[in-house]
C-alpha cells in the first residue's frame, strides 16, 4: 500500500516530495523500503520526519531481499540472545550482521550503514 507514503491516506492528495518513480516494497514499523525504478536501487526512509529524504539501502531489489533474508535468519537462529534488553542488536550480533551483509553488499562500510539505517544497533557499535 502506498497510503501515507505516495499520498495522504485521508485526502488522497499526493505528497509533493514523493517521486513518481518510487514504490514502497516493504516497511519496518512505517519506515519505508523504497524501490527507485529509475535507478533500479532500494532506498530506506524513516517516516514522520516531515519530508521524505531516503538513503541508499541496497543496489538492487534482489540484494535488499538477500540482506533481509540473512538478517531474518540471524534473528530466528539467535533467539533471545540476538537483541539486548533495549531491543538493539548485541555487539556480537551487530558484528555478525555486518559480516553477513558485507558478503552480500561488497564492503564493510555499506554493511555497517545498513545496520545503522535499520536502527538495530547502538551508535557506538562500529567505532
Amino acid at each position: 500500500r502506498q497510503d501515507g507514503y505516495r499520498w495522504n491516506a485521508r485526502t488522497r492528495e499526493p505528497f509533493d516530495d514523493w517521486k513518481p518513480e518510487w514504490l514502497v516494497v516493504a516497511d519496518q514499523g512505517g519506515d519505508a523500503f523504497i524501490y527507485d525504478s529509475l535507478q533500479d536501487t532500494v532506498l530506506f526512509a524513516e517516516h514522520g520526519m516531515g519530508v521524505w529524504e531516503p538513503a541508499p539501502f541496497a543496489p538492487s531489489i534482489e540484494k535488499m531481499a538477500a540482506c533481509l533474508a540473512v538478517l531474518g535468519t540471524m534473528i530466528k537462529d539467535g533467539g533471545e540472545d540476538f537483541f539486548d534488553r533495549e531491543d538493539f542488536m548485541t555487539e556480537s550480533s551487530s558484528r555478525a550482521g555486518v559480516d553477513a551483509l558485507t558478503k552480500i553488499l561488497g564492503d564493510t562500510e555499506t554493511g555497517e550503514r545498513v545496520v545503522r539505517l535499520l536502527d538495530w544497533c547502538m551508535a557506538t557499535d562500529f567505532e
